[in-house]
């Protein structure tokens, strides 16, 4: 059931605009809680490790919270549609395969990977 919704939520955001509710819900808390997130140096070097990699500005961080408080409903359906796409999802679920594997069949192919298998 919650692979069903998680899907079900994907196509969702890719088809209509986001209620202002729900915005205003996420804007505030993602600018709320970002000044917790530099109150210790694991914070702080986590913001600082995130430049790094993906070559941001040195800046970027310094109009943040401004940033996040100006998305629109517009750019949240533009950016689910460039970067969401239900047809290319996997799902990774854990457990018993004799259990999940049926209901999971609806979403496509069900690929059973023990941990015997996996490389550490």
């Amino acid at each position: 059931a919650s692979v069903r919704e998680v899907f079900h939520e994907v196509r969702g955001i890719r088809e209509a605009h986001v209620t202002p509710a729900e915005l205003d819900d996420v804007r505030n808390y993602l600018a709320g809680v970002f000044p917790l997130r530099l109150e210790t140096t694991v914070g702080v070097a986590s913001r600082l490790s995130q430049i790094a990699v993906y070559g941001l500005a040195d800046d970027y961080f310094d109009s943040y919270r401004e940033r996040i408080l100006a998305v629109t409903a517009d750019d949240v359906l533009r950016v689910a549609r460039e970067h969401l796409d239900p047809e290319r999802m996997v799902a990774v679920v854990v457990g018993d395969a004799s259990q999940l594997r049926a209901s999971l069949e609806e979403f496509g192919e069900v690929r059973v990977i023990q941990p015997s298998d996996l490389e550490l």
